[in-house]
């Protein structure tokens, strides 16, 4: 009977053992699963952060690139001749990618032997501006030197220009935008209009210039403004003739005068110096020994408005030593 106690004792004790095994097995299982479930997790986690750093360093680079695209480069434009000029202006209107170019001109005296056109681009360049560095321009008594077509602009900086000839403005004809400063221009001629420059429906300023022995067989010695605006500051002019408006000739325009000096110009039928049939201001200049058989100094057909401003020796041989009026005057 003793034998069969301890013979069941026995039994029960191998089959605790066996399941206390079981459940071991298990717990160690499960806490397998869930290792392996968190692994793959920081897996993903990894491969998810890497996929987010390779984005970010495309779109950085993506963003680099595209700045380096849209960065202007500017390159120095020099010529050492006229042929130069003409052909880097060409290449400009084809090739250009800046909206404004600079062309810088080498020491020497450089001979026009065709005019140049700056306008009707292929590319975005719409502003040309020449650094003359001193040099003289000569037109050889044949040649016009520039038109500017419309919605285009020129600036023209230290350059000394003469000889020119052509029928409307020996120098430049203008339908855009011209500034001109720091210039000389003597012994140009305009076969009908403009001596220098014919401004036509376009916007040209003056500044720090000089213009001697300039001359149209017509209508303005120097400027021809048909219907633009024409302002002329810090300047000087000298010796300038034409039959009608010896230095300006405005029509239907603007036209703006300020603290510049005009001497010895000569008109042979009308205004030694300005033949006014527009809006014109004269400021803090001076008119100087001008004649002409009508208006010395001013032929006046619509507005004149003069300020502060002296006449000396300015005469004619029919009427208006200084002031031929026919429309509105006022001194101030």
């Amino acid at each position: 009977m003793k034998y069969k106690k301890s013979k069941f004792l026995l039994i029960g004790l191998l089959v605790l053992s066996i399941l206390i095994s079981i459940s071991a097995i298990n717990a160690t299982d499960n806490n397998t699963i869930n290792i392996n479930t968190i692994t793959a997790n920081n897996t993903q986690d990894t491969i998810n952060t890497q996929t987010s750093n390779n984005n970010n360093e495309k779109s950085i680079k993506s963003t680099i690139k595209s700045e380096n695209k849209n960065k202007t480069v500017k390159k120095e434009n020099t010529a050492n001749n006229y042929e130069e000029l003409y052909n880097t202006i060409e290449t400009i209107k084809n090739t250009g990618t800046n909206s404004e170019e600079t062309i810088t001109l080498s020491p020497g005296n450089y001979n026009i032997t065709k005019p140049i056109n700056w306008g009707n681009t292929t590319q975005t360049t719409k502003t040309l501006i020449i650094n003359g560095n001193g040099i003289t321009l000569d037109g050889e008594g044949k040649y016009q030197f520039i038109t500017v077509e419309r919605e285009y602009t020129l600036n023209l900086e230290n350059i000394k220009i003469q000889n020119c000839n052509s029928t409307y403005g020996a120098i430049i004809y203008n339908n855009g935008t011209v500034t001109i400063k720091n210039s000389t221009f003597i012994n140009n001629t305009g076969k009908d209009h403009g001596g220098v420059n014919y401004n036509n429906k376009g916007t040209l300023t003056i500044t720090h210039s000089n213009f001697t022995n300039n001359n149209a067989t017509n209508n303005g010695g120097v400027n021809y403004n048909n219907n633009g605006n024409l302002t002329i500051t810090n300047s000087n002019f000298t010796n300038n003739h034409a039959t009608n408006g010896g230095v300006n000739y405005n029509n239907y325009g603007n036209l703006t005068i300020t603290n510049s000096n005009f001497t010895n110009n000569n008109a042979q039928l009308r205004s030694g110096v300005n033949y006014n049939y527009g809006n014109l201001d004269i400021n803090l200049s001076n008119f100087i020994n001008n004649t002409s058989a009508n208006g010395g100094v001013n032929y006046n057909y619509k507005n004149l408005t003069i300020t502060d401003s002296n006449f000396t020796n300015n005469h004619v041989t029919n009427d208006g030593g200084v002031n031929y009026n026919n429309g509105n005057l006022k001194n101030k």
